[in-house]
């Protein structure tokens, strides 16, 4: 299969040949990586995982919801207090 330039840099850093039978734990700390790429390389890797990609928006959703419920709560104690 040919691969765009960008695809083969992604390759390239995970030291493969191709996208087959990669592991949870690989797409995981490519994740964590992703920042520290350039934003054409990220888009490419995320392309490739559309299921990673529905994950880190749900996630992204839960933690925003979960600090949104902190901050309530923290207002309500605030304003008991006073």
């Amino acid at each position: 299969m040919n691969y765009t330039l960008a695809e083969k840099r992604v390759l390239s850093m995970m030291k493969r040949t191709n996208f087959k039978n990669i592991s949870k734990n690989e797409i995981v700390s490519i994740a964590s990586d992703l920042s520290k790429l350039r934003p054409d390389v990220a888009k490419e890797i995320i392309a490739q995982f559309p299921e990673f990609a529905t994950l880190a928006r749900d996630t992204m959703i839960e933690y925003k919801n979960i600090i949104e419920r902190v901050i309530e709560s923290d207002d309500a104690s605030l304003n008991r207090f006073y």
